[in-house]
């Protein structure tokens, strides 16, 4: 799997997703998510990578604290089969958004 299983993985949630930014001059509609690729996270024994596994961060933005689009990006990695990590919501002043991110790897 990569980027491209791992965005419409995302889409499930039936939010306009991106990978790492919008092109400038654009304004996503939100609540959106954005994701990034943040490394590796192989099984590894013997000195050989056995099984490749790309970590990834997933961004839930919002105008607001919006509890039914993060149950959707949970619901999407669920129904996925991935296992996830949930941060906590933060607040960003300086945008006037809401953040959630969230963590899992993929296999590839």
């Amino acid at each position: 799997m990569g980027n491209a299983e791992a965005a419409a993985m995302l889409r499930a949630a039936g939010m306009p997703v991106v990978y790492h930014h919008w092109p400038d001059g654009s304004r996503p509609r939100f609540p959106c998510v954005r994701y990034v690729e943040t490394g590796r996270n192989d099984l590894v024994a013997d000195n050989v990578n056995y099984f490749k596994r790309t970590a990834y961060e997933a961004t839930l933005v919002s105008e607001r604290k919006d509890d039914a689009a993060e149950a959707a990006v949970e619901r999407a990695l669920a129904e996925a089969g991935v296992a996830y990590s949930k941060g906590e919501t933060v607040y960003v002043e300086a945008e006037r958004l809401y953040q959630v991110a969230y963590g899992f790897t993929l296999p590839g």
